[in-house]
């Protein structure tokens, strides 16, 4: 099994009338202190980078857009861990899921 943590790159949505800002590098954060203690644990992880930094989260997650999602699968990755805000993934499930499709289609043809 190997992981990749994905993280959303986009705003989040608007649930009722609160938008919650979008920090710098997204949400990163969560995603990153996961995949740091999946690794510590011995989970084999998928990383943008060979040798991670514990204090970059960048170097432990990918973005959940199409680039983030083929990059991932090029490296190997058959577990895709959506470390997202619940109404972001409902919202936005059908580009993630035609994203992988499409590339599925890609590689197999």
């Amino acid at each position: 099994m190997n992981i990749a943590i994905l993280y959303h790159v986009q705003e989040p949505p608007q649930v009722g009338n609160i938008r919650k800002p979008m920090k710098e590098g997204g949400y990163s954060d969560s995603g990153s202190d996961l995949a740091y203690e999946l690794n510590k644990n011995g989970y084999n992880l998928i990383t943008p980078v060979e040798n991670s930094n514990e204090k970059n989260n960048i170097d432990w997650v990918f973005g959940d857009d199409e680039e983030g999602i083929t990059k991932v699968i090029n490296m190997g990755a058959d577990v895709l861990w959506l470390k997202m805000h619940l109404e972001y993934i409902r919202q936005q499930k059908r580009r993630i899921i035609k994203s992988v499709k499409n590339l599925i289609k890609t590689v197999c043809l």
